[in-house]
């Protein structure tokens, strides 16, 4: 074997082969060294599979057109959203707000969401969404605070309860009782609404989960404290729909895209 300076040929070949790549790394396009993956899917492409099994007969969907954000709303201080897909249910007709009271399943690019708002704005958004990371990885019990939901409503959260975490095909969340209003008003037996927040697991999608509920058995014009303690012992079949049958409909949804 030859050597040079007392190294063998054929290592101070593969040395210079070595330094000549480091100096032409920067002249190679940048496929050549694995192109990242889009950071927002493409929700024409993404394809949604859901189960309303004795929830509703048939399901809906539309990709709904993003609603800007308006910055100087002081109302509702992280309004505005991207483009979403929309599942609605049995042809119920649902406004472009955000209705709780409405049958209806959001599915929103999770990296558009962010991008979407002013930087200020942006870091309350991104705190609420640390929040609900933290909260369905720990699965805690939440008291004494509301939990994030998106899109925000006008109304504040008067309370939750009934809180289930759940895995779905590729995903996970956590489901929940609630009711939103405007001050403290007495609870009816059709003020209460289930409520579903997730996420994916590769943390490209937000899904958001609403339906109307009533409580037949819930007494009239009852004090939000004493109603909130009825509403947390009542058995979950007593609630209608089924809260149950509710989170396997949840369990059922798959995202690909």
């Amino acid at each position: 074997m030859v050597s040079v300076n007392g190294a063998p040929l054929v290592g101070a070949c593969l040395l210079g082969l070595s330094l000549l790549l480091l100096l032409l790394l920067p002249l190679l396009p940048a496929a050549q060294a694995g192109a990242p993956r889009p950071t927002s899917p493409d929700l024409k492409k993404t394809k949604v599979f859901f189960d309303p099994k004795g929830l509703a007969k048939t399901v809906g969907r539309e990709i709904e057109k993003a609603i800007p954000s308006e910055p100087q709303d002081e109302v509702i201080l992280l309004n505005g959203q991207p483009e979403c897909i929309r599942l609605s249910f049995d042809g119920e007709k649902i406004s472009s707000d955000n209705n709780f009271a409405a049958r209806h399943l959001l599915i929103f690019p999770l990296p558009k969401y962010a991008a979407q708002k002013t930087r200020e704005r942006q870091e309350s958004f991104d705190k609420q969404l640390r929040q609900l990371k933290t909260i369905i990885k720990t699965k805690a019990e939440i008291k004494g605070e509301a939990i994030p939901i998106f899109p925000q409503s006008d109304a504040a959260e008067v309370f939750h309860n009934q809180m289930h975490y759940l895995d779905f095909k590729n995903g996970s969340g956590v489901s929940f009782v609630a009711s939103y209003a405007n001050g403290d008003p007495p609870l009816k037996k059709d003020s209460q609404f289930y409520c579903f927040q997730g996420l994916s697991k590769d943390g490209r999608f937000y899904v958001s989960f609403f339906w109307p509920l009533t409580i037949e058995s819930l007494p009239e014009n009852l004090a939000i404290e004493k109603g909130v303690r009825y509403l947390s012992k009542l058995p979950r079949n007593k609630f209608k729909p089924d809260l149950d049958r509710l989170d396997r409909a949840v369990e059922s949804l798959r995202i690909d895209d």
